[in-house]
């Protein structure tokens, strides 16, 4: 089965499984057991980021559909409660997204990284994946407000750069 295959096989397991799609304002407005409930359980949820992981790690990593995979993956995971399967999807996304030169994806992911670390609680972490994506902001490749766009989800508190969005 070709790559291209693969990913539509698991975007359509990931649609079957689904009553209604799930999309970031629902996911933000229900919690995460209103997202599990959408997809039926988060039994279910863990299944369809796993198909989504492999169909991702399947394409060439200079496809951007393998780094937009992963991400949304990482979402998956986030929402059936397994931050860790969440946080090493997302950087990997991240970093596909980088070695292809997309900057603005990459510092997107990233900083949602840094939410699903600030929810683990790992501190540490959240922290290194915000000054990643603030060092990201000054990258020539990026417009004015896709620079923008990435500092205005940033915030100082207590001398600490962190997400507020």
């Amino acid at each position: 089965m070709s790559n291209n295959r693969r990913m539509v096989r698991a975007a359509v397991v990931v649609m079957l499984m689904a009553p209604a799609a799930v999309s970031a304002q629902q996911a933000a407005s229900t919690g995460d057991q209103g997202v599990a409930t959408l997809y039926g359980s988060k039994a279910t949820l863990l299944k369809a980021a796993r198909e989504q992981v492999k169909a991702a790690r399947e394409l060439p990593s200079s496809d951007p559909q393998a780094a937009r995979g992963l991400s949304q993956a990482g979402d998956l995971f986030y929402h059936a409660g397994h931050n860790g399967d969440a946080l090493r999807v997302l950087e990997e996304s991240g970093d596909l997204a980088l070695q292809r030169g997309d900057v603005a994806f990459a510092a997107d992911v990233f900083l949602k990284a840094a939410m699903v670390a600030t929810h683990a609680q790992q501190s540490d972490r959240a922290a290194r994946l915000v000054a990643q994506a603030e060092l990201m902001s000054a990258s020539p490749l990026l417009s004015a407000d896709q620079r923008q766009a990435i500092l205005d989800r940033i915030e100082r508190r207590a001398g600490r750069a962190v997400v507020i969005r």
